[in-house]
């Protein structure tokens, strides 16, 4: 069934908006209208299919991605596009916040958090509400009893699937980070990423090493002539140093700079 998406004319009134040149204006407006939207505001998309459809550059979607999130208006985040207090701008009927209810209890509780879900207009959800208690903590006591309970024991455990979101935005994030053009169908790259991920590193850890360095590595020269920014590549980031890279300190060794000019 298709979805219906309307946009008040009191948008292009609106202070934030007026002040955003046209592509933003464009992108602003995709994120609410575009089939994936949900009730909520939350809604797992690709880097890439935000670019397909809107035919802004993936940089250049992540750079207005990064200016909405400083604004504290959207942010793209685990695979999410979060929009800022999107349910306040549904209908309040019992219908529309048993949907929001249901679908809090299916996304990350730090994305849930950051959105600000008015959680007092839930009281009309009716599979979420009683006589004699407070709609906002039973909802928070469901979302917290379903994440701890643990799963039920099987004989063959699955190994953990590795979203090809997840892969996507570390590629995308070296490309903003070291100003590279690394595509993200490239196997051996994917193949590197992927590795360490079942080895249990996280997305984080994949930034913090790419910050790290980035801020030694680019534009920097060794005493041989070297441009120590070649090296800002996945094979040289994401395969057996990786770990060793990760937990260098922040600062960078005076000894390593002893190699460079």
């Amino acid at each position: 069934m298709s979805k219906e998406r309307y946009l008040n004319t009191k948008f292009w009134d609106d202070n934030y908006i007026v002040d955003l040149d046209p592509i933003e204006k464009l992108l602003f407006i995709y994120f609410l209208t575009n089939p994936l939207t949900n009730i909520i505001g939350i809604y797992e998309i690709t880097i890439r299919r935000i670019a397909f459809d809107t035919g802004i550059d993936q940089d250049m979607v992540l750079k207005i991605l990064d200016r909405f999130e400083r604004d504290n208006k959207i942010k793209y985040s685990q695979g999410y596009i979060v929009i800022k207090n999107f349910t306040k701008h549904q209908k309040n009927n019992p219908k529309i916040n048993t949907g929001i209810a249901l679908l809090i209890q299916e996304i990350p509780k730090e994305l849930i958090d950051w959105v600000n879900i008015d959680y007092d207009r839930l009281s009309k959800a009716t599979n979420y509400s009683n006589s004699n208690s407070n709609s906002n903590s039973n909802i928070k006591k469901e979302r917290k009893e379903k994440k701890e309970t643990p799963p039920p024991s099987k004989s063959k455990s699955k190994k953990k699937k590795i979203s090809s979101k997840t892969i996507d935005e570390i590629i995308l994030y070296l490309n903003q980070k070291a100003g590279k053009e690394y595509k993200l169908t490239t196997p051996k790259t994917r193949k590197m990423i992927q590795a360490r991920l079942k080895e249990g590193f996280t997305v984080d850890n994949f930034k913090s090493v790419i910050d790290k360095k980035t801020k030694q590595w680019k534009g920097v020269i060794s005493k041989d002539g070297r441009s120590m920014e070649t090296y800002l590549r996945p094979e040289t980031l994401f395969d057996t140093k990786f770990e060793s890279y990760l937990n260098e300190p922040e600062e960078i060794d005076q000894e390593w700079m002893k190699y460079v000019k």
